[in-house]
């Protein structure tokens, strides 16, 4: 089963893909692909990350902003992933020193909610406990693993457009053949998946035409991105103010 799950900026489209995998599996993968690039940011992701905890689901958090392909065919493979805390690209090693960078063009789709700001710099205080939780994903993804070597867990990702931003931002002027190329494997990684996976993404072309030549690109990227993903899945939702409604099953064919 893979699935895709879009909608708007706030739309509830990831908290709806997480209780759709809490729903269908015991335990999932979940691959954060946002990078925090100030304190701000820190702080959501760390909140977005104590949410999940919260929720006594088994989730096991890893990290990769750029390799998602890659990622995807060692999970899809049994073998165990290369974590962000465990180092590897630069990228990776300074997520897990907390110095690294979400992209400009996308963020996280998680907002303080409850008591607000008090609740969003609660979870600042808790960011060092976050960082420790993920060693001890670590050894529970290791463990898990060595008893179940050929296992191919259940695999939520959240969110293709931040990669996607992260992988053209990263390129600089080659920005668009490296997104491109990037697509490519993602899409070969993704229907070769042999497991349950869920994929967030978001709809960037709702709002008005971005004024500068980069964020043109971008959304036309992730037009082209969410597209041929969709056309790998079983199952497309579109979340809006919360509300999931499958469009597959009402797909008008030609």
């Amino acid at each position: 089963m893979k699935a895709l799950v879009t909608g708007g900026a706030r739309s509830g489209k990831s908290d709806f893909a997480e209780r759709l995998c809490m729903s269908r599996a015991p335990r999932a993968c979940y691959i954060a692909t946002a990078q925090a690039y100030d304190v701000e940011m820190k702080e959501r992701i760390a909140l977005h990350r104590l949410q999940r905890e919260s929720a006594g689901y088994d989730w096991q958090t890893l990290e990769e902003a750029q390799a998602l392909p890659e990622l995807l065919r060692r999970l899809g493979g049994g073998v165990e992933p290369r974590l962000a805390a465990q180092g590897g690209n630069p990228a990776d090693e300074a997520y897990a020193s907390g110095t690294s960078a979400a992209s400009p063009l996308e963020q996280p789709d998680v907002a303080p909610t409850g008591e607000g700001r008090s609740a969003l710099q609660t979870a600042a205080q808790q960011v060092v406990v976050a960082e420790q939780q993920r060693g001890s994903d670590t050894a529970n993804l290791r463990a898990s693993q060595a008893s179940q070597p050929s296992a191919v867990p259940m695999v939520l990702v959240d969110c293709l457009t931040l990669w996607l931003s992260n992988v053209l931002l990263a390129a600089g002027e080659d920005g668009e053949a490296a997104s491109r190329a990037a697509m490519d494997a993602l899409v070969i990684a993704v229907e070769q998946y042999p497991g349950p996976l869920v994929i967030v993404t978001n709809e960037v072309g709702d709002g008005i035409v971005p004024e500068y030549p980069l964020g043109r690109l971008y959304r036309d990227l992730s037009g082209m991105m969410n597209q041929r993903i969709a056309r790998l899945c079983d199952e497309v939702f579109l979340v809006t103010a919360g509300i999931p409604v499958e469009l597959k099953q009402l797909e008008y064919k030609l």
